[in-house]
């Protein structure tokens, strides 16, 4: 009975740190997805493909649609599998961050508490275009990870967005921006050019 009393007292105070502590993981887990898909797969070594005329200047940028949508696909299954092994996890909290008070933050005995974090994902890719000083211009292409994520406790639970964005390809162009870019298949098929707003 103290305990049930005890836990309803501070429920709004582990709710708090539940999700500060699942956000956190959530953060985890989607950038180590990221990286490690990157670094461990030559694939994508050439997401972008640059074109130039007889001149040597950059006319227009080509991205490989298959890669960025075979990068989406294998990312978010690795986010979904980590997401799966979440569940009834235990996070310790001090009684004294329990308290609520400042000062007690860390102190005295971990009480623990069970957590499950369930995720949904959804990722779409975007660019960006930033100078790099004269003549020169980074191209930049991010993937854009949004989570919606329940975060189960005992007797409650909370659902919150999460967003993160993650650099996957970045090219610098020296000279002119090129005023075209496409983004194309892996036979360069069905090709889709527009006009780049500066």
């Amino acid at each position: 009975m103290i305990f049930l009393f005890s836990y309803y007292h501070f429920r709004p105070t582990i709710k708090i740190i539940s999700v500060n502590t699942a956000k956190n993981i959530a953060s985890q887990i989607i950038n180590e997805s990221v990286l490690n898909e990157l670094s461990n797969n030559e694939f994508y070594g050439d997401i972008i493909q640059i074109q130039k005329d007889e001149t040597g200047e950059v006319v227009s940028l080509l991205s490989n649609m298959n890669k960025l949508n075979k990068l989406k696909s294998q990312v978010s299954i690795s986010i979904q599998e980590k997401f799966s092994k979440s569940k009834n996890k235990k996070i310790p909290i001090s009684v004294g961050t329990l308290t609520g008070i400042d000062i007690l933050n860390g102190l005295g005995p971990d009480v623990p508490i069970n957590m499950s974090i369930i995720g949904n994902i959804s990722s779409e890719f975007k660019s960006d275009f930033q100078s790099a000083g004269i003549n020169q211009t980074v191209y930049k292409i991010y993937i854009n990870i949004s989570a919606k994520l329940s975060v189960v406790l005992p007797g409650c639970s909370s659902v919150e967005d999460f967003f993160t964005n993650i650099l996957v390809s970045e090219t610098v162009i020296l000279g002119k921006v090129p005023q075209a870019y496409a983004i194309d298949s892996e036979t360069h098929k069905n090709l889709h050019a527009n006009k780049i707003k500066l």
